[in-house]
C-alpha cells in the first residue's frame, strides 16, 4: 500500500484535516472510482508555455527522489 505524505515525512497532519482512506488499489498505480482519482490529482499551475508533460514528470520525479519520497527505482510519476 501506499504511504501518506505524513508516514513518509513524519509529519503530523495539519489541525482539522482528516486522514485520506487508503489508496492501496492497485498499489497506487490507477483505477478505482473518480472520487479516489481526484485524492490522487495534483494540479500544478503557473508553468511556461514551453513547459511538456515529460519535462513535468522528470521535475517531480527528482525532487521526489531527492527529498527522500521514492521507495523504489524509478519515476514515481506515471501521467500527467
Amino acid at each position: 500500500p501506499s504511504l501518506t505524505w505524513q508516514q513518509l515525512t513524519g509529519q503530523p497532519l495539519p489541525p482539522g484535516m482528516t486522514p485520506v482512506p487508503s489508496n492501496s488499489l492497485n498499489n497506487g498505480m490507477g483505477g478505482g472510482s473518480a472520487e479516489e482519482k481526484l485524492n490522487r490529482e495534483l494540479f500544478i499551475g503557473n508553468t511556461t508555455p514551453e513547459m511538456t508533460e515529460a519535462m513535468l514528470r522528470d521535475f517531480l520525479g527528482r525532487a521526489m527522489e531527492q527529498v527522500g519520497l521514492t521507495r523504489i527505482p524509478g519515476n514515481p510519476i506515471v501521467s500527467c
